[in-house]
């Protein structure tokens, strides 16, 4: 189960869900901008967070 943010709440807090905080990420379904609260979000959150701490890596 997802969770219910209340109206107004992606718009305003949308990215800041998403940022990392320091060394860590916040992948997730509810983080997910496509596919949010499905499996497939959460993959595509998963992959989104793995190629940014890639790239945190290598640099």
């Amino acid at each position: 189960m997802p969770a219910v943010f209340p109206p107004g709440a992606w718009t305003q807090l949308g990215l800041a869900l998403r940022a990392p905080v320091g060394r860590v990420h916040w992948p997730g379904t509810e983080t997910s901008p496509r596919w949010y609260g499905y499996i497939e979000g959460a993959v595509r959150s998963g992959e989104t967070a793995a190629d940014a701490v890639a790239q945190e890596l290598r640099a």
